[in-house]
């Protein structure tokens, strides 16, 4: 006969054991890797294992560094993650502290500081407006002294482009931002060639979606749309620069998914009908797309979310000359396949100004791309 010590006994060992057994299921989950491939996108670089150093002084910082990886990988931590955004999802209407939820289905990125510079509550000072005007009037003429043409490009952040589906409390009329400060300060006081694809592409998404509705980037129209804005800037310096027209090319609006804030949500399956793809027609030269070394990219790619982030993208066209350089970031990725049908060679290296690659490449226009949030810190 089992007696109520003997059952309070074995309630007791079940007990111990399942608690040993969840403090040990992170530790079974990163040892057996379940999930590889993150759904959840965090905006950020995830610490790596550091080195380690007997030097005692560096034992304290190897210590902190241990624990900056440790947080990063966790086992089970992407999963609590997604509980956690599903919890707020459900009780609270809420997906995440850094996405902001709008009207239609759009969702923006609250993160370096969205807010108060839509809202133009942070300003540039003097003394930092005439230090970029310096940096890039000297980047402009080391390139002149090459025979180098030089064009600086303002991608729009999403809600530059789209303010009319944000939420009615921070809707409001247009104030001086920090990146109007810029515009109007390089326009007042310098001759370096300035494209703002701000109004450019808000005028645009009157007609047609020109940026996702679940991720930061411009879709591949609104890709198409900057580029012809930046072949009409450039055709005071090189002309003869003519868009290849949106006729020779079969467009196609799709569905899809996969873009980065809703990622960023723990919500990868939302779906956005703002995807579009462009075929080229025969009439086109063939072009080579390569994603860093080896991967031909087709159109399709080009399209598809999430957008690629290459430290290097090459597109090669037989058909033309001269080299285009383009220091950018993930937006200039939709931007590139367009100008490869007027040059030799288009390169997108993913990284600031470095004049040691413009050595070694030779092009004949460096274009200087950044989105909105990154040019404004």
């Amino acid at each position: 006969m089992i007696t109520a010590p003997r059952i309070k006994k074995s309630l007791d060992l079940v007990l111990v054991g399942t608690f040993v057994l969840m403090l040990s299921l992170p530790t079974i989950y990163s040892l057996c890797r379940f999930q590889k491939n993150k759904s959840i996108d965090e905006h950020r670089g995830f610490a790596d294992f550091p080195g380690f150093s007997s030097d005692a002084s560096l034992l304290q910082l190897y210590g902190k560094d241990l624990e900056n990886y440790y947080d990063d990988h966790f086992g089970c931590r992407e999963l609590l993650i997604a509980c956690n955004l599903m919890i707020d999802r459900a009780l609270f209407r809420e997906v995440g502290s850094e996405v902001l939820v709008g009207h239609d289905g759009w969702l923006y990125f609250l993160g370096e500081n969205m807010i108060n510079n839509f809202l133009g509550n942070t300003k540039s000072t003097d003394r930092s407006l005439k230090d970029e005007q310096i940096k890039l009037e000297k980047r402009r003429d080391l390139l002149a002294a090459r025979g180098i043409k030089y064009l600086i490009v303002i991608a729009p952040n999403k809600e530059s482009a789209y303010p009319q589906y944000l939420p009615a409390w921070l809707r409001q009329s247009f104030t001086t931002t920090k990146t109007d400060q810029f515009v109007n300060y390089m326009r007042l006081h310098s001759t370096v060639e300035v494209l703002d694809l701000r109004p450019v592409l808000r005028k645009a998404g009157e007609r047609e979606p020109v940026f996702y509705k679940i991720d930061t980037h411009w879709n591949l129209m609104g890709g198409f749309i900057a580029y012809e804005a930046v072949l009409s800037k450039l055709s005071g310096q090189i002309p003869g620069l003519v868009p290849v027209a949106p006729t020779n090319f079969d467009i196609q609006r799709i569905h899809g998914t996969g873009g980065d804030i809703a990622r960023f949500a723990g919500t990868p399956a939302l779906t956005d009908d703002n995807f579009y793809t462009f075929t080229p027609k025969a009439q086109l030269p063939i072009q080579k797309f390569y994603h860093l070394d080896t991967n031909q990219i087709n159109w399709q790619r080009f399209g598809n979310l999430p957008v690629p982030e290459p430290m290097i993208l090459t597109i090669t066209n037989s058909q033309c000359a001269g080299c285009v350089i383009v220091f950018g970031d993930s937006f200039a990725f939709a931007l590139a396949p367009f100008l490869g049908y007027h040059f030799g060679k288009v390169s997108v290296l993913s990284q600031n100004f470095n004049l040691g690659d413009i050595d070694q490449n030779k092009p004949i226009l460096v274009i200087d791309e950044r989105v909105e949030r990154f040019f404004i810190q």
